[in-house]
């Protein structure tokens, strides 16, 4: 269970590296002594615990009785009374502008229960949404949404029927309404996109004061990490399988039967979550850094959560009619596509994965939108403490070629040879001249403290800042060895 600290009769928020806001929300050890470092420089402080259900629930009850709110006089109030009221009625205003209860991944236990359930959960967000008169309200928001949620579902029922094609073409219309997303968003060059920067490449987006670090956010070169089980030695090891090699290429998540797939992650250990948890010996790993070319590949930015969503709300309750605004919306529409995404079906043994439908279809619509990969958030662990350290990124390499290897792509980066994580495990001495993108970027501070929950991962059960980890320091270990173009 996860609890909410009270200050003055108000939630305490966090403004994570991103700069957007939503709740702070810890678990009660934690919570605890947070408050107990927070007494040391405000000792008179009152703070109090509530648990997150029980918020919402008190949110919800406000809610019920707002109109009684807006109807009573006021006016003879003692100023103390006068402020619970605005607060309460923020509170209302916060509850109203944000989702709740919409955290991914979804999972399900068996391979048949997906599209039951997907058509569940898409239709309790309509119905969500619906009931809000800060979303009803919008022209031709709940219509969108309510198209794109059919397009899903016909296309997955087209897709068991046998009709790919029309499959494909419901998910191309969803994903073509921003083939020319003026915010650039959704679809971004892969050095710009908020999947791997966050809002930093966004400056409409940005709080003030910040400036330096959006700067250093901006400028700092991007990490990524490619992993494989098993004896690997070479550098050629870790790009796409050869095109002369597709009989082994088994369909992903974000990956078709036969098309090679570039896979990589924003550290190593989403790397390590993505294949299951290996053990270090079996573990290998290498750098990727793109160069010019591959920095400008255009990316699909499917890096949305519950999350974001609520952020850029708390941000655009104080400008109505600013890009927050606008661009909260445009995730509102595309959130069920998200959703769909999302999916962890539990049982074992399977050839066929209900749950890679809609992502694989997402892949095949790419190259007539000249999109050239995907960016999401990884299925294998907890939502809220997935960003940035567990984004994956998907390149698929359409090229069919008898002449050659590997396709162009590969000439759009560096790489590293692949390290045994065992064998960095056994290093006695480790010295780091530079440090990798998430390193650098979500540290601790001067004092020695963890900035902000987004630093955080959960790891062995529990919730603890990235740099404290061994995969930490391999991200750092990796980046400092040669990288090379495979051509070289």
């Amino acid at each position: 269970m996860k609890y909410l600290i009270i200050l003055n009769r108000r939630a305490l928020f966090n403004i994570d590296n991103n700069y957007n806001s939503k709740l702070m929300l810890l678990d009660y050890d934690s919570a605890l002594e947070w408050i107990k470092n927070s007494k040391k420089t405000n000792p008179e402080s009152n703070y109090e615990l509530i648990s997150e259900d029980d918020y919402y629930k008190s949110l919800e009850k406000k809610l019920i009785n707002k109109e009684i709110i807006k109807m009573t006089d006021f006016s003879n109030e003692d100023p103390l009374n006068k402020e619970e009221r605005e607060d309460e009625e923020q509170r209302t205003k916060d509850l109203e502008n944000n989702i709740n209860n919409f955290k991914l991944p979804i999972v399900v236990a068996k391979d048949c229960n997906y599209i039951q359930e997907l058509e569940k959960v898409l239709n309790e967000y309509y119905s969500h949404l619906s009931n809000k008169s800060a979303f009803k309200n919008e022209p031709g928001l709940i219509s969108v949404i309510k198209d794109n949620i059919e397009k899903i579902i016909k296309a997955v029922k087209s897709y068991f029927s046998g009709d790919l094609g029309k499959s494909k073409e419901y998910i191309k219309k969803i994903l073509k309404q921003y083939k020319f997303d003026d915010i650039h968003f959704f679809i971004s060059e892969l050095d710009k996109s908020y999947a791997f920067r966050g809002i930093a490449p966004f400056s409409d987006l940005h709080a003030s004061n910040y400036d330096n670090k959006y700067k250093e956010m901006n400028e700092e070169t991007l990490s990524f990490y490619r992993a494989r089980k098993g004896n690997v030695e070479k550098r050629d090891e870790m790009l796409h399988v050869p095109f002369n090699r597709r009989s082994l290429i088994a369909s992903q998540r974000f990956s078709i039967a036969g098309i090679p797939c570039i896979y990589l992650g924003t550290t190593s250990y989403v790397c390590w979550q993505e294949l299951g948890k290996p053990a270090n010996s079996d573990f290998n790993v290498c750098s990727y850094r793109f160069n010019e070319k591959g920095r400008k590949l255009r990316i699909l930015n499917l890096v949305i959560s519950e999350a974001l969503i609520n952020g850029l709300s708390n941000r655009s309750c104080q400008n109505e009619q600013g890009i927050e605004k606008k661009l909260q919306l445009e995730m509102l529409k595309i959130f069920p596509l998200v959703i769909a995404t999302s999916f962890t079906v539990l049982e074992k043994e399977r050839s066929f994965k209900s749950e890679y439908i809609i992502p694989q279809l997402i892949m095949c619509c790419l190259k007539e939108l000249n999109i050239d990969g995907v960016a999401y958030l990884s299925k294998k662990g907890i939502n809220d403490l997935q960003y940035p350290h567990g984004v994956n990124l998907a390149i698929p390499v359409f090229e069919n070629s008898k002449d050659k290897k590997y396709g162009d792509i590969c000439d759009k980066f560096d790489l590293s040879k692949p390290i045994n994580y065992e064998t960095f495990f056994n290093e006695k001495e480790l010295d780091f001249g530079e440090l990798s993108y998430i390193n650098a970027i979500y540290k601790q501070n001067s004092e020695g403290n963890v900035e902000n929950v987004i630093s955080k991962v959960h790891y062995k059960g529990k919730d603890v800042f990235y740099g404290n980890i061994k995969f930490s320091d391999f991200d750092n270990y990796l980046v400092n060895i040669e990288r090379k173009n495979y051509l070289m």
